[in-house]
């Protein structure tokens, strides 16, 4: 590993978050498992429905009896019963009979089909058809739903509204789920305050961890911020070690540039095997994020401009959250395709990633240093200008990322 020695993002995607182990696994009840990743497949034990139901209100038939039946030459079938809902019928429908049925309701043996009300006319114990029906028209099969054996939901698949609905109509009540990830943001530097000091002489206050916190709040996880550790090697490493030994993931605020205090890559590396694995991507901002791997558990160390700690972590350290958890899908996705509304200009060889405010599907870029968090405050999202180009265009479309 070379000091600052840069690596496509990709390598980063291909080569360090294969090293991202899930978090371990706990059984929860189905009804509390909103939002959270699937850690085994979930497969149906039962057929849905268990039995053929009824569609609409109207008559359970044999359809056959119902060929040819128009308003003006109505079939009549003589009426049996009424089948009540939750009733399992007892009575086998014979050719030339009707039961009377609800929406949800058991068909009888011997049914193939539904009437609609609105085609029937009852008369004492006949009803007459003006519409013949189908074999199955107006009925749910048993198992047309869900079929016993079904892979319902995938291993590393988020839990939905509607997946917990599934789950729970076909009777399981557990899951086995991955636990979400604990996660601890470490801010360092001697220059920093807390947000309510007011900053002497070359101090700034430390905004980046709660930026970073709430990102990731958006998502369901909990973050716990450390207290400000200043440029001692020997309080940095103490840090670490204590939020090792209590969170899934770890990340460091500031002190991944080079410079001649910085003694980060090395501290990092000193705690535990294999250490720091890369330091520096070829992205604008985010350029000197620090990925390691230390007994196991992820570290990143991120840069200490805002808006390079902000996207490191949009492409980052997001993404090895959501690995923690578990998730098939977790690197960022472009939302859709817009276009530049003027010339977008970047250096080949480097990946950037332009704020934008959006006019329509148009994007409008914010040209700005990464220390202006102001111009995080008037984005909608990111552009991404990829490696081998040297900007766009206006008019040209490119990719759409929301934050």
């Amino acid at each position: 590993m070379e000091f600052l020695k840069l690596v496509k993002r990709e390598v980063i995607y291909e080569e360090y978050f294969p090293l991202i182990k899930p978090t371990d696994i706990e059984e929860i009840d189905v009804k509390n498992a909103l939002n959270r990743v699937l850690a085994e497949d979930v497969i149906s034990p039962e057929d849905l429905p268990p039995w053929r139901r009824s569609t609409v209100d109207g008559y359970a038939v044999c359809a056959e009896d119902t060929k040819g039946a128009t308003p003006s030459n109505p079939v009549f079938l003589s009426l049996k019963g009424e089948i009540k809902m939750g009733e399992l019928p007892k009575i086998k429908l014979k050719r030339g009979e009707a039961f009377k049925i609800y929406t949800g309701g058991i068909l009888p043996e011997g049914a193939t089909a539904v009437v609609m009300n609105e085609y029937t006319n009852e008369i004492k114990n006949i009803v007459e058809i003006s519409k013949g029906v189908q074999d199955g028209e107006n009925v749910v099969h048993v198992g047309e739903d869900v079929r016993k054996g079904e892979i319902l939901k995938r291993k590393g698949d988020i839990l939905r509204p509607q997946d917990i609905g599934a789950l729970l109509a076909v009777g399981i009540n557990n899951v086995k789920v991955y636990r979400k990830p604990f996660i601890s943001i470490i801010p360092t530097g001697d220059e920093l305050v807390e947000p309510e000091t007011e900053p002497g002489p070359g101090k700034i206050r430390e905004i980046n961890t709660f930026v970073i916190k709430n990102l990731f709040m958006i998502e369901g996880y909990e973050v716990k911020r450390y207290r400000i550790i200043r440029d001692s090697r020997e309080e940095f490493i103490q840090a670490i070690k204590e939020c090792l030994a209590e969170f899934h993931l770890v990340l460091i605020a500031g002190g991944s540039s080079k410079g001649t205090r910085d003694f980060t890559v090395e501290a990092i590396s000193s705690i535990g095997k294999p250490g720091v694995l890369f330091h520096g991507v070829h992205i604008k901002p985010g350029k000197p994020t620090i990925f390691a791997i230390i007994d196991g558990k992820p570290v990143l160390g991120l840069p200490g401009h805002p808006v390079s700690s902000f996207i490191s972590s949009f492409l980052f350290a997001l993404p090895a959250a959501r690995k923690l958890e578990g998730k098939n899908e977790f690197l960022p996705h472009p939302s859709r395709w817009v276009k530049a509304r003027r010339n977008i200009p970047s250096q080949n060889g480097r990946e950037e990633w332009i704020r934008v405010k959006m006019d329509g599907n148009y994007a409008i870029p914010i040209f700005s240093e990464s220390a202006i968090i102001s111009s995080l405050v008037k984005a909608d999202g990111l552009v991404k200008i990829p490696l081998e180009k040297e900007g766009v265009h206006e008019g040209e479309e490119v990719e759409f990322y929301k934050i």
